[in-house]
């Protein structure tokens, strides 16, 4: 699991992260991030167009994220 990912859902930042490992495990596609085919650089780049775009998309899939690392990583810590 990409400690990486598990910090931007914290800090509610929206996933992205190809196809992979333990990428798959933690991003939802249009839940709280979007995945790409390894090496599919065309639909990385549609990914992030479309994230700079859509302020409210970004803050929506952020939102998500946070609320998932807290409610399944976060339980019990204060």
């Amino acid at each position: 699991m990409p400690l990486v990912l598990l910090e931007a859902m914290s800090a509610g930042k929206p996933l992205v992260g190809s196809r992979i490992g333990g990428t798959v495990n933690l991003t939802k596609d249009g839940l709280n991030g979007f995945t790409f085919k390894p090496e599919d650089i065309v639909m990385l780049s549609d990914i992030l167009v479309k994230l700079i775009n859509d302020k409210r998309l970004r803050k929506k899939l952020g939102t998500n994220s946070r609320c998932i690392v807290e409610s399944v990583y976060m339980t019990g810590i204060k």
